[in-house]
C-alpha cells in the first residue's frame, strides 16, 4: 500500500510539474480536484456551495468534445478573454424539494434573473466588478443541485482578490471566496 501511495504521488507530481500533457479525462479530473485550487467549497443553511474556476483550456475542451467547435486554440483564445466560473448550489436537506412551491420558484428566479446583480469580484485595487455574462443551467439530475455559469472580463491588469455572492434565498450571510491565486494556478497541457 505504501509503494502505491508513493507511486501515485510521484506520477502526480511528475505530470503536474514537468509540463507533460494529460489526456482529456486526466485533465478534467485534475481541474475538478479541489487540491489543485480550482474548486472552493462552503456550506450554509443546509446548502453546499462549490465555486469552480473554469480555465480557458477546460472550456475549449468542452466545446471540442461536445462537437460544437473543432478549433481548440481559437476557442481557448476566445475563452481567455473572460475569467470563467461555475457555482454549484446543492440542497443538503434530506426532505425532497417541491419544485412547484413558491420558495423553490423564487430561488430559481433569483438564479436566472438576479444572480449577476448579487455577485461581485473584488480586486486587489479595491475595484468591484460584476459578471459580463451569467447562465443558469437547468438541472435534470436526481441530485438537488443547481448550476450557474458566469464570467468576468479578464483584463491583463485584473488582480482578483475575493468573489462575493449575496444569495439571501440560499444563505443568510454573503458567501466570500478567496480567489487571489486563481490566475496563477497551474493549468496542465492537454493531449488532443
Amino acid at each position: 500500500m505504501r509503494n502505491f501511495y508513493y507511486s501515485f504521488l510521484f506520477s502526480s507530481l511528475t505530470l503536474a510539474g514537468c509540463g507533460e500533457s494529460l489526456t482529456p479525462m486526466e485533465f478534467t479530473t485534475y481541474i475538478n480536484n479541489p487540491e489543485h485550487g480550482f474548486v472552493k467549497k462552503q456550506t450554509a443553511n443546509n446548502y453546499s456551495f462549490e465555486l469552480q474556476h473554469l480555465p480557458a483550456d477546460y472550456i475549449a475542451l468542452r466545446y471540442i468534445f461536445s462537437g460544437i467547435e473543432t478549433d481548440f486554440e481559437r476557442i481557448k483564445e476566445q475563452s481567455n478573454s473572460t475569467l470563467n466560473f461555475k457555482l454549484t448550489l446543492c440542497n443538503l436537506d434530506s426532505v425532497l424539494v417541491d419544485n412547484k412551491s413558491a420558495a423553490y420558484q423564487a430561488r430559481i428566479n433569483f438564479l436566472i434573473n438576479s444572480f449577476n446583480h448579487h455577485c461581485v469580484l473584488l480586486t486587489e485595487n479595491k475595484d468591484s466588478i460584476y459578471p459580463v455574462i451569467h447562465h443558469y443551467e437547468r438541472n435534470a439530475n436526481v441530485k438537488p443541485c443547481e448550476n450557474v455559469l458566469f464570467a468576468f472580463e479578464n483584463r491583463k491588469d485584473l488582480n482578483p482578490d475575493k468573489l462575493i455572492i449575496k444569495a439571501p434565498l440560499f444563505a443568510e450571510k454573503p458567501l466570500i471566496f478567496d480567489i487571489k491565486k486563481i490566475k496563477t494556478l497551474h493549468v496542465p497541457k492537454i493531449q488532443l
